[in-house]
């Protein structure tokens, strides 16, 4: 029996050394691989937030604000502080991110070369590395970057990541010593210029702790690049220690003989383990995985140890083996009992989790060490992965759906459950089929062919239908998914309904077509995208004749050379205009006639650029129309003049007669010559006159009139005394009153009313309206004047009579020349020539006041001539002024 347990130990002893090498030693490495394999995803994971973070700056609403005004010089960062609101947006979302990312160090804006300036830094520079936003004296120019200089290479969207480096600041290595990453988009102005760079420095030094943290304790954790230079390594106690010259010392091949670095760059994404020996000689194995993306390559995460550490329990179980004898193998087979239990518990609750997971239900996951712990963790962060991934696609505002190649529906999210109708359950297991219309099967069978032949279908615009059958157009983009090793296991596919932007297209196309002038749409190039039937119908041309034409096709010769320089001012500072107003614009006719036309330009931003709507109206039949009144007017003018001069040279010649008639008529009434005989004589010449008095008087006033109308009459201006003037006037028609049986009385309601104006014109405003008021008051009647002010401090004269009125109808012909009112109360003497109410108006038009007659049949006319507040006077007291209670009503009757 012991000779037997004897044998039975040596089996053991031997079989153990075998399988150090032939098991044990190849399991620790592929558990040290995937252990580099988990830390590579920390960097790449890293990485690849900078990446996404940076974008998200480069297209927030602050950062496009804020380049567009430095671009177009409405703030100037090379003068001082940026003040505009855009800038202090832009600022606090630095601050933000800086706030929620610990290992970013930096954000900054910086201008293209040649100044390179920083625009606005924030960073972690504050005591205790609190986030500051730095000061404009303190801003650095940083153009001369070789990641400044390669992110301005890129194209829109693309990053640019920096070799792992130190940080530097003013030129010096940052203390204490930082490897950082830099990620760098280019900026550009809403001109398609780029303006700079956003980059975001990403302190990788925290991360390589919580590396170092996450492998196991004997393992030494190194970073190189591709050339093996040590970027960050740490020994086997967990202290990082940085290379002496960053990448420029050491190379890892030289610590370890027989590294191949090309089989360890080879296939960037898979494993790599190797079993190697240190410069002494000393057996090592290591494990690495390969993390790609920055600007100086692929750069691998490597774990090593010496053999020894890495079967240190193994060899002390072995020791312990042949010490123990038979009692170390019926100890073993204990232990393999209670190893196997330890196992298999959490592998069973391991597939109970995964279980879990397909019914959506609460998941619970061991907390064991080694191999299951790690499969554990590593499941849990799959499973957080395929939780967010989950969730995106769930609530995602596309619908999207997961495809095998065969073409069934394996996931569907709720935006698609609103967009066709079919719910989960009815749409997951079925064919793709299900929502493609008849006659498109053909194309999405083409479609499936090509993402199994590993195509995308990027923004493919086509149709599909609804669970109710109706036809829904939509773009789609479909990718393949691919497995871990390389193999095509399926496709995702957003699906976007895109019939409200193309009813929003036609909507716009019948407004331009319904529009009453003539349309077109330029894009930056000035090439025509779209026109209209009054387009055509200006020009000539038809629209697919216009269409992807130049839009100097429609400019004379001598106009399209300097065209362009236009074209390209007006897109630096785009804004509504109007040409062709005040000044003679042009355009040409597909028969090469010319066109007088106006155009209004205004600008649309669009995701493809500056797009200009230009309407052009034929301003040919309004020409015409402005040259025919500019000759009407001509002629009217002259045919005025020729007015005003034949009425001034007739009262010439009218009146140098008058005057002798009426003087000797008067010299023989006064009975110089002897007496008259027979008697009726003397009636005869008072006759004679009288009617060249009258004569006289009509005349006069027809050449008053004309002056007043040409406008040749002007205003004799001086202060007026509104009250004297009034008293002055009843004091003159008294007589007239008291002869028709009339009374006639003068209110004054002020103390005193002066104003700027032609006193003889005031007068004779007076005089005609009370001239009217006592030819149309029946015996008996009344006149009363009035002089007060409106409560605007305005001057006003007011006659009422008591008289036959006139009609409501005949009102508005009432001050026009030559004009008599119908109907009105007439008697012998009453009629005239009908000139006295347009002479009037037109004095108190010369004055700027205006004139109202208010007047009812059988009841009687006012007349209210108002003079405006600018032309009164400051009232005062003179010896001529009444006491306040003085100004009062008196009256002259017959």
């Amino acid at each position: 029996m012991a000779g037997l347990l004897l044998f039975a130990s040596l089996v053991v002893w031997v079989s153990a050394q075998r399988n150090l090498d032939a098991a044990v030693y190849p399991a620790r490495l592929n558990r040290m691989a995937a252990d580099a394999q988990e830390l590579a995803g920390m960097l790449d994971a890293a990485l690849l937030q900078a990446q996404q973070d940076v974008v998200l700056l480069e297209r927030a609403p602050a950062t496009r604000r804020l380049v567009a005004q430095l671009a177009d010089g409405v703030v100037d960062a090379s003068v001082g502080p940026l003040r505009s609101g855009p800038s202090e947006d832009l600022a606090e979302l630095f601050e933000a991110l800086l706030a929620a990312k610990p290992d970013y160090r930096q954000v900054r804006l910086i201008e293209a070369a040649p100044a390179g300036w920083e625009i606005l830094r924030v960073d972690r520079s504050g005591p205790g590395d609190a986030v500051r936003r730095v000061p404009w004296q303190e801003l650095q120019m940083k153009g001369a970057r070789d990641y400044v200089d390669a992110a301005l290479r890129g194209d829109r969207g693309e990053v640019h990541l920096s070799p792992i480096g130190l940080n530097r600041e003013h030129g010096a290595i940052e203390l204490p010593r930082r490897p950082v990453v830099r990620a760098a988009v280019p900026v550009w102005t809403p001109g398609g210029r780029r303006y700079g760079v956003l980059a975001i420095n990403l302190d990788v030094s925290r991360l390589f702790g919580q590396m170092r943290a996450a492998a196991a304790e004997n393992e030494t954790l190194a970073v190189i690049d591709r050339r093996g230079r040590l970027l960050l390594e740490s020994d086997a106690a967990g202290e990082v220690a940085e290379p002496p010259h960053f990448g420029g010392g050491p190379r890892i091949q030289d610590r370890l003989r027989g590294l191949d670095l090309d089989a360890l760059f080879a296939e960037p994404g898979r494993g790599f383990s190797a079993r190697l020996a240190d410069e002494t000689g000393e057996a090592v194995g290591l494990a690495a995985a390969v993390v790609g993306g920055t600007a100086g390559g692929p750069v691998a995460v490597l774990l090593s140890a010496p053999r020894e550490r890495l079967l240190a329990g193994a060899s002390a179980v072995l020791r312990d083996t042949a010490l123990s004898g038979l009692g170390a193998l019926l100890v073993a087979g204990l232990l393999v009992v209670f190893a196997a239990w330890r196992a298999l518990r959490p592998l069973g609750r391991i597939g109970r989790a995964i279980e879990a997971v397909d019914r959506g239900e609460p998941v619970s996951l061991p907390g064991a060490a080694g191999e299951i712990g790690l499969l554990a963790r590593t499941f849990e962060r799959h499973l957080e992965r395929e939780r967010l991934f989950s969730a995106a696609f769930a609530w995602a505002n596309d619908a999207a759906m997961t495809l095998t190649p065969e073409g069934l529906i394996t996931g569907w999210n709720r935006a698609a459950e609103r967009l066709f109708g079919f719910t989960a359950e009815e749409a997951v297991g079925r064919p793709v089929a299900l929502i493609v219309p008849p006659d498109r099967l053909a194309e999405s069978a083409e479609i499936q062919r090509r993402f199994r032949a590993g195509e995308r279908v990027i923004e493919l615009e086509t149709l599909r239908q609804d669970k109710s059958g109706r036809q829904i157009e939509v773009a789609l983009t479909l990718s393949p998914v691919r497995a871990a090793d390389g193999r095509i296991v399926g496709a995702s596919e957003l699906v976007r309904d895109i019939g409200a932007r193309r009813a929003e297209e036609a909507r716009f196309r019948l407004a331009v077509e319904a529009s009453p002038a003539a349309m077109l749409m330029t894009d930056e190039q000035g090439v025509i995208l779209l026109a209209n039937g009054e387009a055509e119908a200006i020009f000539g041309y038809r629209a697919d004749e216009l269409v992807g034409q130049p839009v100097e096709l429609l400019l004379p010769e001598h106009a399209r050379r300097g065209h362009a320089e236009l074209r390209h001012a007006f897109q630096a500072e785009p804004g509504k205009r109007m040409m062709g107003v005040g000044r003679d614009l042009y355009a040409r006719r597909k028969d090469g006639s010319e066109v007088p036309v106006e155009v209004g330009l205004n600008p649309l931003r669009t995701a493809e650029g500056l797009i200009v709507l230009s309407t052009i109206v034929d301003t040919t039949e309004r020409k015409r129309a402005e040259l025919a009144l500019r000759v009407a007017k001509q002629e009217a003018e002259r045919a005025s003049e020729m007015k005003t001069q034949f009425l001034a040279n007739m009262s010439h010649e009218l009146r140098t007669p008058l005057n002798a008639i009426i003087g000797y008529s008067d010299l023989m009434l006064s009975g110089v010559g002897g007496r008259i005989e027979p008697a009726k004589y003397a009636d005869y010449l008072e006759d004679i006159k009288i009617g060249g008095t009258h004569l006289l008087a009509l005349i006069n006033d027809l050449l008053d009139l004309s002056r007043a109308e040409s406008g040749v009459m002007t205003l004799d201006e001086a202060p007026v005394d509104l009250v004297a003037v009034a008293e002055s006037a009843v004091k003159l028609m008294g007589a007239d009153a008291q002869l028709r049986g009339l009374s006639l009385s003068l209110a004054v309601e002020v103390p005193s009313l002066r104003l700027i104006g032609d006193e003889r014109m005031i007068t004779q405003i007076l005089l005609n309206l009370l001239s009217n008021a006592l030819k149309f008051t029946p015996e008996g009647g009344s006149v009363t004047v009035t002089v007060n002010r409106s409560y605007d401090d305005e001057a006003r004269l007011i006659v009422r009579d008591t008289g036959v009125g006139i009609p409501g109808s005949q009102i508005p012909r009432a001050f026009a020349a030559f004009v008599q009112v119908e109907d009105a109360y007439r008697r012998e003497g009453n009629a005239g020539a009908g000139l006295g109410l347009a002479l009037t108006k037109r004095f108190v038009e010369l004055h700027r006041g205006r004139i109202a007659l208010d007047s009812k049949e059988n009841e009687g006319t006012t007349v209210t001539v108002t003079f405006p507040a600018g032309r009164c006077m400051p009232a005062r007291l003179d010896s001529r002024a009444r006491a306040p209670g003085a100004a009062g009503p008196r009256s002259n009757r017959a």
